[in-house]
């Protein structure tokens, strides 16, 4: 393959991936970003990769955050995103830019539980991708074609009353297409290893906790941070600010569309996040507002060429209630 067309099949397989990881990161977050918990890494059931530690307890009077949802109970929600993304790769003299925006919906119903703790199911059920003139059409059409074939899939997610995660399954037969079964194997990574769980502790106006996780996306781990502070108490929720990092360094990752014999790295990734969050204890997931802006260089090597990728990303996120 020659370096042109190299450059070329990288262009559209990056933004073609990240788009599709994206958004299956979206219903994973979605369906999961109240109920995920210290979970242990596969394989390795001694080595937690999430912590969560309480800084500061606030101010009196205090009291401790669980869920108090009960079988039958339903929500239905909508996830926005707004995604714009740069990326200039080495040599083409332009960098390449991409929009989109899109909307999925989900219905999430509380379950009878299995033993302790709390079973819901959630359901995708519909998505709405806007046209933009940004966008590459080769991504686009692959971003419908993944979502449309999420609409129907549904999870089924035990958890205690504290959102830390206990399970995680697709309900359904197995999936045949490999693309569909590596997104929801990542939907499901994502759900076990990505969370906001609340602390063990009584908490007041102006508590702190911090939640430090490892997440795997595109074959890297990344390093998280998030800080959850209250603003807001009352009998039957809460809000807070909330705010994190994500780091990655000097490691293998993966993506479609490359060559076979192929091999990427990623140099350095850093990224921010900043929003807000008003959580009912009465429903199971909570309504966010986030923006996030990331840089990340890689570097893709075949037949002793070297491509050098770099690439700037904001994306603005809503979890609202549908009307």
């Amino acid at each position: 393959m020659t370096r042109s067309g190299l450059i070329h099949r990288l262009s559209i397989g990056l933004l073609s991936q990240r788009a599709c990881v994206l958004h299956a990161a979206v219903f994973a977050c979605a369906v999961g970003v109240a109920a995920y918990g210290a979970q242990a890494a596969p394989g390795d059931a001694e080595e937690p990769t999430m912590f969560v530690r309480l800084i500061d307890p606030g101010q009196e009077p205090r009291r401790a955050l669980r869920l108090q949802v009960k079988p039958g109970d339903e929500q239905r929600i909508i996830f926005e995103q707004r995604l714009q993304l740069r990326m200039r790769i080495d040599p083409l003299p332009e960098p390449m830019q991409d929009a989109s925006s899109s909307e999925i919906s989900l219905l999430i119903e509380v379950l009878e539980p299995r033993g302790e703790d709390i079973s819901y199911r959630a359901t995708y059920t519909g998505v709405r991708i806007h046209d933009n003139d940004d966008m590459e059409e080769d991504v686009a059409d692959e971003m419908r074609e993944v979502l449309d074939d999420f609409v129907g899939m549904r999870m089924r997610v035990d958890v205690t009353d504290r959102c830390e995660v206990r399970a995680v399954e697709r309900e359904g037969g197995a999936l045949q297409d490999p693309i569909m079964r590596a997104l929801h194997e990542g939907i499901v990574d994502s759900m076990r290893q990505m969370s906001l769980p609340f602390p063990v502790e009584e908490v007041g106006v102006g508590a702190e906790w911090v939640v430090d996780s490892t997440i795997e996306m595109m074959g890297a781990r990344f390093a998280s941070i998030f800080t959850v502070q209250v603003t807001e108490l009352t009998e039957t929720g809460y809000e807070a600010t909330i705010s994190g990092q994500v780091h990655a360094a000097d490691q293998p990752i993966e993506f479609d569309m490359m060559p076979g014999d192929a091999s990427a790295r990623i140099v350095i990734s850093i990224g921010e996040s900043h929003g807000t969050l008003r959580h009912d204890l009465r429903q199971v997931l909570p309504l966010v507002r986030m923006r996030s802006v990331s840089d990340t260089e890689m570097i893709v090597s075949h037949e002793m060429m070297h491509t050098v990728i770099k690439q700037s990303m904001e994306m603005d996120i809503s979890l609202r209630a549908q009307e």
